[in-house]
C-alpha cells in the first residue's frame, strides 16, 4: 500500500516525501528580493518535513508585478538571494522549486501602475479592471526569451527545478482562455494556437537548461467560465506538453481556495487530476482542499495520482508533515476560511495571530 511519507524519484530527483508545498504569494518581499521573514517562513517548511517546497510566484519581468512585495527574478540581482534559499532548504533534505510568472491584466497591483499592461488581445479585465493591450509577435518572443532567462537564473542559484505558472488567469493561463485570446495569428485561434506561447515558453526553457533540470507547470483544469478554457482542452494541452518531455504537472483550476465545509468536499480537482494522470503518464500534482492523510492515501491508492500539495494547511502549520510522520495523524487545523488573506497584510492563519 502506498503512503504519502513514500520515498519516490520524480524524473533524476529523490524526493523523501509525496507532498508539496503549492506555490503561496506571502506579500512578505523586498523589491523583489528576499526579507528574512521569507527565510525563516521557507526555512520552516523545510524544517516541518514538506518534502518539496515550490516557492511563492516570480515574476519574469520587471514591469510587471501581479502582486505587491511580490518575489522576482528578472534579473541576475537575484541570484545571491536565492542561492541562500535553496542551500538552506537542501540542508534539512528538502526540494525546492521557483515558481515563474508573468501577471498580465489578472495582477490588480498593476491597475494604477501606469504601466502598459500586455495580455493576448486587447481587453479589460472583469476582475481587476485593468486594460490590456495586444501583444505584438516581437512582444511574445520577448517573454519567451524573458521565461528561459528565469529558468537559468533558478538553475544556477541552485533550485532543482522551475513551475512555469499557467493557471488561475495570469499571462499564459490568459492565452490559453479564448476569453481573453482573440488572436488571428498562430497564436489564437483553437486551442493548439491558444496553446502554442506555452509550448514556445517550455521549449525554450527545455533547450536552456538542460534534460537534468525539471520543468514543471501548473494549470487550470477547467476555467468554469463561459468561453473559458474547458477541461478536453486542458487535458490536450497536458497530453502535448508531456510528450514533449515536461516533468510534472500540478493540477489546479478557476477558484483554487474554495471553502471545504466536509471531507467529501476535500481534493475538488481530482476527478480532473487523475484524467489527466492517466492521460500523459508523467507525474501528477493535485492541489486543492488536500486535507486529511485519510484522504489524500484513498487517492494515492486507487487513481494515478502520484503526489499532492498543500497551500493554506501550511500556512497554518509548517510543521504538518512533521507532526504526521510523527503519529499525530488528525487532519489539518486549517478550516479553509481565507481568512489567512487580508489586504495589506502578510499572508497568515488567524489561529497564529
Amino acid at each position: 500500500m502506498k503512503t504519502i511519507f513514500d520515498k519516490t524519484n520524480l524524473a533524476n530527483l529523490d524526493l523523501k516525501n509525496r507532498l508539496f508545498r503549492s506555490a503561496v504569494w506571502e506579500n512578505l518581499a523586498d523589491n523583489g528580493h528576499m526579507t528574512k521573514e521569507l527565510f525563516e517562513l521557507y526555512e520552516n517548511l523545510a524544517k516541518g518535513g514538506v518534502g518539496n517546497i515550490i516557492t511563492s510566484f516570480s515574476s519574469v519581468l520587471e514591469d510587471d508585478l501581479p502582486a505587491p512585495n511580490m518575489l522576482c527574478v528578472y534579473d541576475d540581482s537575484f541570484i545571491d538571494d536565492y542561492t541562500l534559499l535553496t542551500e538552506k532548504v537542501h540542508s534539512y533534505g528538502a526540494n525546492i522549486f521557483l515558481q515563474i510568472v508573468a501577471g498580465g491584466s489578472q495582477g490588480a497591483y498593476n491597475l494604477n501602475s501606469g504601466k502598459t499592461i500586455y495580455g493576448p488581445s486587447a481587453h479589460k479585465n472583469p476582475i481587476t479592471g485593468i486594460e490590456a493591450v495586444e501583444m505584438a509577435q516581437e512582444d511574445i518572443c520577448d517573454l519567451v526569451e524573458k521565461f528561459k532567462d528565469a529558468a537559468v537564473r533558478a538553475k544556477n542559484s541552485g533550485f532543482d527545478g522551475i513551475q512555469i505558472h499557467a493557471a488561475h488567469g495570469y499571462l499564459l493561463s490568459q492565452f490559453l482562455n479564448p476569453f481573453y485570446n482573440k488572436r488571428d495569428d498562430e497564436y489564437g485561434g483553437d486551442v493548439d494556437g491558444r496553446a502554442r506561447i506555452l509550448i514556445d515558453v517550455y521549449l525554450s526553457i527545455r533547450e536552456a537548461v538542460g534534460d537534468d533540470f525539471l520543468v514543471g507547470m501548473k494549470i487550470n483544469c477547467d476555467d468554469f467560465e463561459d468561453e473559458g478554457l474547458n477541461f478536453g482542452e486542458s487535458s490536450w494541452v497536458c497530453e502535448r506538453l508531456a510528450m514533449m518531455g515536461l516533468d510534472f504537472i500540478e493540477v489546479s483550476g478557476a477558484n483554487p481556495s474554495r471553502i471545504i465545509s466536509s471531507p467529501s468536499e476535500e481534493s475538488y480537482f481530482k476527478v480532473f487530476a487523475n484524467t489527466i494522470a492517466q492521460n500523459t503518464q508523467i507525474p501528477t500534482i493535485l492541489v486543492g482542499g488536500n486535507r486529511s492523510i485519510e484522504g489524500m492515501e484513498e487517492i494515492l491508492n486507487n487513481s494515478s495520482i502520484e503526489y499532492f500539495s498543500l497551500a493554506r494547511p501550511f500556512i497554518a502549520e509548517p510543521d504538518l508533515v512533521k507532526r504526521w510522520k510523527e503519529g499525530d495523524t488528525r487532519k489539518s487545523k486549517c478550516i479553509s476560511c481565507n481568512k489567512c488573506r487580508v489586504p495589506g497584510k502578510k499572508i497568515e492563519c488567524i489561529f497564529n495571530k
